[in-house]
């Protein structure tokens, strides 16, 4: 992922989103086995839906500031992950083993591409105010 840079990883971020709604989908299908009340997983679904219709939406249409959009959507899927532990403890009588390691699962994931993300955005605005400072050195000289 050290690769990625610029509006590629609004591209990684839809996929993991509806990747996402797909397995929330499946868990939805089976609450007994995983114990997570359907009234949440709509919610976690309806939220992946609209995380991954604006990362879709950032991707296709190339918006120059996509740092600034880059953040939102970090930001966003941080607050998701505590939304996430939130229901995992009002819920902890209900959600099994099996649901637990999801949800966990999922946490862990979303962090790892949020931790990313942000420190996408820091390093490319360094990597632009460096880039201003050496402009501006060569100019005096």
């Amino acid at each position: 992922m050290a690769t990625l840079k610029g509006r590629k990883i609004f591209f990684i971020d839809a996929i993991g989103a509806i990747i996402s709604i797909l397995f929330l989908l499946y868990l939805y299908s089976f609450e007994k086995l995983f114990g997570i009340p359907k009234s949440i997983l709509i919610i976690f679904i309806c939220v992946a839906i609209i995380f991954s219709i604006y990362s879709i939406t950032v991707y296709f249409f190339n918006l120059l500031n996509w740092k600034f959009y880059l953040t939102i959507i970090a930001v966003l899927n941080i607050i998701f992950c505590l939304f996430i532990i939130y229901n995992i403890f009002k819920n902890l009588n209900t959600i099994t083993l099996i649901g637990h390691i999801y949800l966990t699962a999922e946490i862990f994931i979303i962090l790892i591409l949020s931790t990313y993300e942000l420190k996408l955005t820091r390093k490319t605005t360094n990597e632009q105010t460096d880039n201003r400072v050496e402009g501006l050195t060569a100019r005096k000289r």
